[in-house]
């Protein structure tokens, strides 16, 4: 494979993707775009590195030159009507017009030397990856509409259990967003100093009342650092993965769930985020991963959508936001897997996912009861501790 093609394209694309984008007019976001157009050349780059070095396209040509002639070719009128017509006419772009148009742009070269049936099979390994690419995308995003609409509708619904409504026998239900008060949070600072009492960490072994009263020592020796609004947690953490700590029905799981329904609803500027940013959120109840028959944490997730009655999904769905780094990862309740032992296992399996999506953000969930700081270091995890509601607070739920 040419390494530097591959070097020099990426700026030649990202140059002819907000152009090409307002013609299509397409759900398809620029992002996924340039990623069609950059798979494209990396598919057919990888075909022509497997022939003789003679018939490489590119194989006379100085960085200066190849950069030069893609970005003329990408840039003409005619090759732009072809590549958006995946998207207006749900077809591939014409091989002939595009080998054409590459044809002339090189004889105004008269000194580089290329040869015809490699011009020829390098586009149409290009075209055949970019349609490919560019429809996989484009079902992607009517599906990611559809699976937001679902989620936003599972999360969004809270229960009084016990509040009756008059008259009637029904739970009452409200609109989480329309009833919900976000909370403050205090970044915990944990402190190294020998204080003189030993606090045993290892919850893994066996928990006892002594053992989880000394965790809840542990977190009278954490030194408090800013308190600020829940609200603006994702911008103002140090790191794009932390952790939530918060005492039984203090709001943990209400949090997370708004969290959710407000990237659902694609208001981002509610979470301290700027409006135009989409993330997708994948919301895990740890609990209900325990029960599950796998505690692969990929696998759950689709069976969840599954389960939601959201329309099969394409494959790979799931993948592709987490491997662009535009997921949100909400694992909720890490306390709620009751064995200490297989609370150790949840957090490898955590780990692994994490550190298998490394670029995207999330929050974990925990009582402070049944959490150690070894499960998730605070170098790279921040800790922050839900507050209960002020009076103000109080009264502004109650309205």
């Amino acid at each position: 494979m040419s390494v530097e093609l591959l070097a020099i394209v990426g700026p030649v694309v990202k140059a002819v993707t907000p152009e090409l984008v307002k013609k299509i007019n397409s759900a398809l976001n620029p992002t996924d775009l340039e990623k069609a157009l950059k798979a494209g050349v990396q598919f057919a780059e990888e075909w022509d590195s497997n022939q003789d070095s003679h018939k490489h396209l590119f194989f006379h040509c100085t960085p200066k030159d190849a950069r030069e002639l893609l970005e003329r070719f990408f840039k003409d009128t005619g090759v732009q009507e072809e590549l958006q017509k995946p998207f207006t006419e749900k077809t591939i772009p014409n091989l002939e017009v595009l080998i054409i148009i590459f044809s002339k742009i090189k004889s105004e070269k008269p000194n580089l030397k290329f040869h015809d049936e490699s011009i020829k099979h390098w586009l149409k390994k290009f075209v055949d990856a970019y349609f490919e690419h560019t429809n996989t995308y484009f079902k992607f995003q009517i599906a990611k509409s559809d699976y937001l609409k679902q989620l936003s509708h599972y999360f969004d619904g809270v229960e009084f259990v016990g509040i009756k409504v008059k008259t009637k026998e029904e739970e009452k239900f409200a609109k989480l967003p329309q009833i919900f008060v976000m909370p403050n949070v205090v970044e915990q600072v944990e402190v190294r100093a020998n204080t003189g009492l030993k606090l045993n960490l290892d919850l893994a072994l066996e928990e006892t009342a002594n053992q989880q009263r000394q965790q809840s020592l542990l977190w009278e020796q954490q030194s408090s650092g800013k308190k600020f609004s829940a609200q603006e947690l994702l911008k103002e953490s140090t790191r794009n993965k932390f952790v939530v700590l918060g005492e039984p029905g203090i709001g943990k799981t209400t949090l997370m769930s708004y969290f959710a329904v407000m990237l659902a609803e694609q208001q981002t500027e509610k979470l301290g985020l700027s409006a135009d940013l989409e993330l997708l959120p994948i919301l895990i109840r740890i609990r209900d991963l325990g029960k599950a028959s796998t505690k692969n944490i990929l696998e759950y997730v689709r069976n969840f959508a599954n389960s939601i009655h959201i329309k099969e999904l394409p494959k790979g769905f799931f993948e592709h936001w987490l491997e662009d780094g535009s997921a949100l990862i909400l694992l909720d309740g890490l306390d709620e897997i009751a064995k200490p032992s297989d609370r150790h296992e949840f957090v490898k399996i955590i780990h692994s996912f994490l550190g298998q999506y490394s670029q995207n953000r999330a929050i974990i969930t925990s009582r402070p009861a049944s959490y150690s700081r070894e499960f998730f270091g605070t170098d790279e995890f921040p800790h922050y501790q839900l507050e209960k509601f002020d009076d103000s607070q109080v009264d502004l739920f109650i309205q």
